[in-house]
């Protein structure tokens, strides 16, 4: 009845949807918004590697696609918004 997969299209289009609408109100934000998401998913993503190699903790494989999702989505949104405005902020 349920599909048991992580939802990972939908919480990236939800992310999305988050990120433009703040990059569109306050671009300032959004920008170190973007910087922390992507940050803390890499340390984490990294952590989770070394743990992994270490001592096997069976993460399940949705893990490792949810983190590289959170630490380029961020990054390109910035990057075309970015872009969009080329690359005068008002901050």
């Amino acid at each position: 009845m349920f599909d048991k997969r992580f939802p990972i299209i939908e919480i990236s289009i939800s992310v999305s949807f988050i990120l433009c609408l703040l990059w569109i109100v306050n671009d300032y934000l959004a920008f170190l918004l973007s910087i922390l998401i992507s940050s803390i998913s890499c340390i984490l993503l990294f952590i989770s590697f070394i743990t992994e190699r270490l001592e096997k903790s069976n993460l399940p494989s949705w893990y490792y696609q949810f983190m590289w999702i959170l630490i380029v989505l961020p990054l390109l949104i910035g990057i075309l918004f970015a872009f969009i405005n080329n690359f005068q902020f008002s901050w």
